[in-house]
């Protein structure tokens, strides 16, 4: 049986989005970074990946138990500093969002072969990627004086579950299920 990549992401309201996909274009347009924006379907908060075998024993949990809506708050943009930095919005750990991130990990664990290191619990990080790979330091400065759209977004609504699968082209929606 073939496994597919997968990541059970949440996904935010349209105000929000708008204010994201805005964020992407104005960092294709004058910084020429597009790594992230060109290979996800939309900007969401992973809370589990990794390898699956059984697609439909999954969506079936998924699509079980109705899940109500809730709101974030960003802690503003963060960086992990690498050869490759990645930039991202870092979302406060509510309640209400650890609450789900136990829930998707209880009934998908069994589910997964294996799972990526960056979604078990101590090394998680509720984040949305805004840029990485094509994304250098010298930048910096002017990058951030251009997202200030997002630096602190407060109230945002989360309204829905998706699976996307992942290659090696990106990363596409196969799953998603209104909360609420």
């Amino acid at each position: 049986m073939k496994t597919k990549l997968i990541a059970i992401v949440i996904t935010f309201d349209n105000k929000t989005n708008t204010k994201l996909f805005n964020s992407w274009k104005i960092l294709k347009k004058k910084f020429n970074i597009k790594f992230i924006s060109s290979r996800s379907p939309k900007p969401h908060l992973t809370l589990k990946s990794g390898n699956i075998d059984n697609m439909s024993s999954l969506i079936k949990k998924l699509k079980k138990k109705k899940i109500k809506k809730f709101k974030l708050n960003s802690q503003g943009l963060g960086i992990f500093a690498n050869k490759n930095p990645l930039l991202y919005i870092r979302w406060e750990h509510s309640k209400k969002l650890i609450k789900l991130y136990n829930y998707i990990d209880k009934i998908s664990s069994v589910n997964f072969i294996n799972k990526s290191k960056n979604s078990e619990y101590f090394k998680w990080v509720a984040k949305t990627s805004i840029a990485f790979k094509d994304f250098k330091y010298q930048n910096l400065p002017k990058i951030l004086n251009n997202l200030s759209e997002i630096r602190l977004l407060k109230n945002i609504e989360v309204q829905k579950i998706e699976v996307m699968e992942i290659n090696r082209h990106g990363e596409k929606i196969i799953f998603t299920n209104n909360l609420a």
